[in-house]
């Protein structure tokens, strides 16, 4: 299963992250402002990209099966674009699981 995280360096995403690299046989796109600080893993690559920037998230969205957004902001722009986003690509599942706040 190919799953972008949109929102991958903030503490719900790191934390998600970590879960399933560590359970499960999943193949992850972290998607952020500033993904490439986030370290290099097995099974997992980076995108820099703006939430608000529809070509960006088109680009993460290649080959995706579950969205999984962890974002805090403006949630009803921002959920808005990503829906946008979705129903243009080949999202396999539209899946959607959104947080926002802190562990």
């Amino acid at each position: 299963m190919n799953i972008l995280i949109i929102g991958a360096t903030g503490s719900i995403g790191k934390a998600v992250t970590h879960k399933l690299v560590n359970e499960y046989n999943v193949n992850l796109t972290l998607f952020s402002r500033k993904a490439t600080t986030l370290p290099k893993l097995d099974n997992v690559s980076r995108i820099n990209g703006d939430v608000m920037n529809y070509n960006d998230l088109k680009f993460a969205m290649n080959n995706i099966d579950t969205v999984f957004i962890a974002l805090i902001g403006d949630l009803p722009a921002m959920i808005k674009n990503i829906v946008r986003v979705v129903i243009d690509t080949s999202v396999k599942k539209n899946s959607f699981y959104c947080f926002n706040g802190n562990i």
